[in-house]
């Protein structure tokens, strides 16, 4: 799924950037912007794990409000009568503030509101089906147990523009979240009750952005 849709981005970033050069003033006007972020991927090689796409649009030459979001759904069949599902999806709407800045160099800060949810279940026909998690041995937060969080996102940045409407950038920021862990349950019994958490992150999902602008 995610190579999907990185695929799918860089697509339409091509055709973008190519209508980006192809213009000239009549660009000056251009308001909404559309983007992919990522961060550095050491783990596995693959180099960068995809973040979010996020939309931009401003409301006045130094202010904008923005859509970050991302959807994943996998099922993993791992034999006949077993599969494993897990869907993850994020909304964060916020703001920027855009410092004074030249033609090339935009630094901004702002504040997004974060929900994240994430669902995982294991269906079978041979023995308990789970929800709520992949399975009841070795349960791990955040890891293979569902769960939902509420927070805010507190993050500066900053964008370099090749052309009118083709730009590149980056940005960090620091995350706070309050999470409800799932009611994990085995067949139609209760195996573990909803949990509680909070958590402070520094996040680096926006660490590498490429964009470029709609009109």
């Amino acid at each position: 799924m995610n190579k999907k849709i990185v695929a799918l981005f860089v697509i339409i970033l091509f055709f973008g950037v190519n209508r980006s050069f192809a213009q000239s003033e009549s660009t000056s006007g251009s308001t909404l912007t559309i983007e992919l972020t990522s961060s550095p991927n050491f783990s596995d090689g693959a180099l960068l794990t995809p973040g979010f796409i996020k939309f931009r649009y401003f409301i006045a030459e130094n202010m904008a409000v923005r859509l970050s979001t991302w959807v994943n759904a996998n099922s993993n069949q791992e034999v006949p009568q077993t599969v494993l599902k897990h869907n993850y999806m994020t909304f964060r709407p916020g703001f920027e503030y855009h410092l004074s800045s030249n033609e090339n160099l935009s630094p901004y800060f702002g504040v997004d509101f974060v929900f994240d949810l994430a669902q995982f279940s294991k269906h079978t026909s041979v023995g308990m089906p789970v929800t709520g998690a992949y399975d009841i041995d070795n349960i791990v937060n955040f890891t293979n147990r569902g769960y939902y969080t509420l927070g805010g996102y507190t993050f500066a940045g900053i964008d370099f523009y090749r052309s009118k409407r083709f730009y590149f950038g980056t940005e960090i920021g620091f995350e706070y979240g309050f999470t409800t862990h799932a009611q994990v349950n085995y067949g139609t019994q209760l195996f573990r009750d909803k949990t509680k958490t909070s958590q402070f992150n520094t996040v680096v999902s926006n660490t590498f952005r490429v964009g470029f602008m709609l009109f």
